[in-house]
C-alpha cells in the first residue's frame, strides 16, 4: 500500500484522484471511485439548483460509505453558480472534501473551511499554486500541457510545472495530465508528489456513462490526436482531434465570434456528443494525450488495483538498483 499526505488528509487508501470531467463524474461514477478507496469528485455545474445538487450528493452516499469530494468550478459561465449556496449544501450533506478550479478561490476560502472541509485548489499555472496555498488551500492540483479540458495557456508540461511547484509550497501537490498507471504514478512520487490526479484514463472505464463511442475513441486514439482549441478566447482546450474540433479551429482563424464559436463548443453540444456519442457532427470531447496509452476498458476497481501494483513493482525494482558500499 502506497500511503502519502494526501491518502491521509483525504482518509482514503490510495493516493489517486479521478478528475472531475462534468458528465463523467456523476454519482455512479464517484461511488465507483470511492469505492476502490481513491478519491472521486463529483461535478457540481450540471445540478442548476441546490436541491438538484442535494439529490446528487445523496445518490453518491447511498452507492458508498467512503470518503469523496465535489468541485465547485470558479470560471464564469452562461448560467452563474450560486457557489456560496451550493457550498452550503455540500456542507450541510457532510461532503469532507471540496475542490475549487478556474479561478482564484479567495472569496469561498473561509466560507469552505468553516466546516473543517478538506480544501483542494486546480490550478494551471505555478504562481496560481503559490497563492492558493497562501490563501488556505490544503492540496493544490496542477495541471500540464498534456491534460484534457483546461491545461492553461503556457504549454509547460506536466514534469517541469510539477517541479517547480514543489519549490514553491510546502503543502501536498497532486499533478494532473499525462498519468494512466503505476508508471506515471511512481515517476510523480519521485518528484516530490503526493498522488495524482487522472482524467481520461478514468473515462475509459467500464463505470463511466460516457457512449460507447467515446470509450472507443480513446481505445484507437494515438497520443497526437488531441488538439488546443479556444485559444483567441484565452481559454485553452484540449480535445479530441475531430472534424467539429478541426471546424472550430478554422472558424477562430477567421476570427469568428463567440457565438458562432460556441455554436460548436457549446456545453449543450458537447453533452450530447458525450452521452449520444456523436463524435463526427456534434460537440467538442475533452481528451488528454494520455489518449494514447490507454488500450483497454476496465471496471474503476480493477484500474486502481492495477495502477497499485504497477506502481508497487516499480518501486520495490527501483529500490533493488540501489548499492551500499
Amino acid at each position: 500500500m502506497l500511503e502519502t499526505r494526501l491518502t491521509r488528509l483525504l482518509g482514503v487508501q490510495h493516493p489517486i484522484v479521478c478528475g472531475t470531467m462534468h458528465l463523467a463524474t456523476g454519482p455512479e461514477m464517484v461511488a465507483a471511485v470511492a469505492n476502490a478507496g481513491a478519491l472521486g469528485i463529483l461535478y457540481t455545474t450540471g445540478y442548476e439548483t441546490s436541491g438538484e445538487l442535494r439529490d446528487g450528493l445523496r445518490k453518491v452516499k447511498s452507492l458508498t460509505d467512503r470518503p469523496f469530494g465535489a468541485n465547485i468550478n470558479l470560471f464564469p459561465g452562461t448560467r452563474p453558480t450560486d457557489v456560496d449556496r451550493f457550498i452550503e449544501t455540500l456542507h450541510s450533506e457532510g461532503v469532507r472534501v471540496i475542490e475549487t478550479s478556474g479561478r482564484s478561490p479567495k472569496d469561498h476560502v473561509a466560507r469552505i473551511k468553516d466546516a473543517g472541509c478538506v480544501f483542494m485548489h486546480k490550478v494551471a499555472r505555478v504562481r496560481d499554486g503559490v497563492t492558493a496555498s497562501r490563501l488556505g488551500a490544503d492540496i493544490i492540483e496542477i495541471v500540464g500541457y498534456e491534460s484534457g479540458g483546461h491545461p492553461g495557456e503556457d504549454d509547460i508540461s506536466l514534469m517541469v510545472q510539477t517541479q517547480l511547484l514543489l519549490r514553491e509550497v510546502e503543502v501536498p501537490v497532486v499533478p494532473a495530465g499525462g498519468v494512466v498507471d503505476g508508471r506515471g504514478l511512481v515517476a510523480m512520487l519521485a518528484l516530490g508528489a503526493e498522488g495524482v490526479c487522472m482524467g481520461t484514463r478514468f473515462m475509459a472505464t467500464k463505470e463511466c456513462l460516457i457512449h460507447d463511442n467515446v470509450k472507443n475513441w480513446i481505445l484507437t486514439a494515438l497520443a497526437g490526436d488531441t488538439v488546443i482549441v479556444e485559444r483567441s478566447l484565452k481559454n485553452s482546450m484540449r480535445v479530441a482531434r475531430t472534424s467539429e474540433a478541426l471546424r472550430l479551429l478554422d472558424l477562430e482563424k477567421d476570427g469568428a465570434s463567440l457565438e458562432e464559436l460556441l455554436a460548436i463548443a457549446g456545453g449543450a453540444q458537447g453533452r450530447k456528443a458525450l452521452l449520444a456519442g456523436e463524435l463526427a457532427t456534434t460537440g467538442i470531447v475533452c481528451v488528454g494525450e494520455t489518449a494514447g496509452l490507454i488500450n483497454d476498458v476496465p471496471t474503476v476497481h480493477e484500474l486502481i488495483e492495477r495502477t497499485i501494483a504497477e506502481a508497487e513493482a516499480i518501486v520495490g525494482r527501483v529500490c533493488s538498483l540501489v548499492r551500499q558500499g
